[in-house]
């Protein structure tokens, strides 16, 4: 009777142990952004909504005042992507990889910006200005969080969730709003979230390459829509 009795209760720690793996899986590969994720660099998450964007495969939330399509504005003027609330290196991702992530983003926004004809170089009338915050950089073993614990071996066994083989899913979150540039009237906030590339193991290193295409589709995302709701585009 204990046996059958231990039997029954292993497997249902197992049941249970693989549905938090589920779980987690699911969890690492949605494409928005969790309140768990929110940063509290935004002032109101309560108002975003999902959107589709400009680029294909792009999904964020947003808000957006309707002032923004008033036809007031016709540029748009960047400011330096910051970290919010601050850089935390990882082990898997050194304080130069997340400078050099910082820096290629702005870049990107500003060439995308420019190639839209909607970049400004300084504050005035007609001018929102574009601020960024890099928000969160998660390195994760596929199909689980830093913080979970399985505490069947047979399931750690199974996943290999313990070994340091397992692919790393790296997911990067950012946050942005507009602002008027005289008035400092907020005009529009979004949260992005995105999926770089895979790391091979627990020892492995991010570099920006892994992350590239995630902010080149999110910078050209964001002046093709910029630049359709000013009624700016070319």
């Amino acid at each position: 009777m204990i046996q059958v009795l231990g039997k029954r209760l292993v497997g249902i720690g197992l049941l249970a142990s693989l549905s938090l793996l589920v779980a987690c899986a699911n969890s690492q590969t949605q494409k928005l952004a969790s309140k768990q994720q929110f940063s509290g660099y935004l002032s109101n998450y309560s108002d975003l909504k999902q959107v589709t964007g400009a680029e294909k495969g792009v999904e964020y939330l947003r808000w957006m005042s309707p002032e923004v399509q008033s036809g007031k504005y016709t540029k748009i003027l960047p400011k330096g992507v910051s970290f919010y609330p601050k850089m935390t290196p990882e082990q898997q991702a050194s304080r130069q990889t997340l400078i050099e992530i910082r820096d290629y983003y702005d870049e990107a926004v500003k060439r995308e910006y420019a190639a839209m004809g909607i970049l400004a170089t300084e504050p005035g009338p007609g001018v929102a200005i574009a601020e960024f915050a890099i928000t969160g950089v998660y390195i994760q073993a596929e199909g689980m969080k830093a913080y979970d614990v399985v505490p069947i071996a047979a399931v750690i066994s199974l996943t290999e969730a313990a070994t340091g083989t397992r692919d790393r899913v790296v997911q990067l979150v950012m946050e942005g709003k507009l602002i008027d540039s005289e008035t400092d009237a907020l005009l529009a906030d979004a949260v992005y979230k995105g999926l770089g590339k895979d790391l091979p193991n627990d020892t492995a290193q991010l570099t920006l390459d892994d992350v590239k295409p995630v902010l080149d589709k999110w910078a050209a995302n964001l002046a093709a829509t910029a630049a359709a709701v000013i009624g700016a585009a070319k």
